[in-house]
């Protein structure tokens, strides 16, 4: 176990993942200039509907990207570690303090057929979406890359916030890729309806290229 400073956000940061941050409020200011001068993290969880998620993801300051004068800060933070809160001390400083536990997938081996049919599946949408361009090139040698894929694809596919946090929760990468492979199963045919509807109306007549 080990004691976090929490930043509640409407996100939900996912193991690898990068994101842009705006610091402003007083406390988070606060909380954010302690991380920096320590080297240390920062715990994110989702903050939805006055309902604080309790597993959340530790974040590393990897750049201060602006400082301002009154102390307001943007930084680029990167998903590190899960953990879940156990305790939340509300006294001890001005914004949020956690205890938490670590945690880490169950040990099994990962089913290399569930891996191959969501790079496959990933591939199809990307196609669909950018066609055969440089940037699904580029995407396409970064998805042969992964070692976790699941987290890496469900930051590529515009997933919900609750579908994010869900798989935040699952502690084995086999029901993440699962879920993965229902979920992209499930898209695909309606991507496909939605071209067909627009190639219908583009060729009716009424309506110009």
């Amino acid at each position: 176990m080990a004691r976090l400073g929490l930043f509640p956000l409407n996100i939900v940061l996912l193991p690898g993942e990068q994101v842009p941050l705006h610091i402003f409020e007083p406390r988070y200011k606060l909380l954010f200039a302690r991380v920096l001068q320590a080297q240390e993290e920062v715990g994110i969880n989702l903050l939805l509907q006055e309902r604080l998620y309790e597993i959340g993801c530790r974040a590393q300051v990897v750049e201060v990207l602006r400082h301002y004068p009154d102390g307001r800060m943007d930084v680029l933070v990167l998903g590190t570690q899960r953990y879940r809160v156990l305790e939340l001390d509300r006294s001890a400083q001005p914004y949020l303090l956690g205890t938490v536990e670590w945690l880490e997938d169950r040990p099994e081996p990962v089913e290399e057929h569930l891996r191959t049919e969501c790079q496959e599946l990933y591939q199809q949408l990307v196609l669909r979406l950018r066609g055969e361009s440089a940037q699904s090139e580029q995407l396409f040698e970064q998805l042969q890359q992964q070692e976790l894929l699941s987290f890496w694809i469900a930051q590529q596919v515009g997933l919900e916030l609750l579908q994010r946090q869900y798989l935040l929760e699952l502690l084995s990468e086999n029901e993440r890729l699962q879920w993965l492979v229902e979920h992209l199963k499930a898209i695909l045919p309606r991507l496909e309806a939605a071209e067909e509807f627009f190639r219908r109306v583009r060729g009716n007549g009424h309506f110009a290229p």
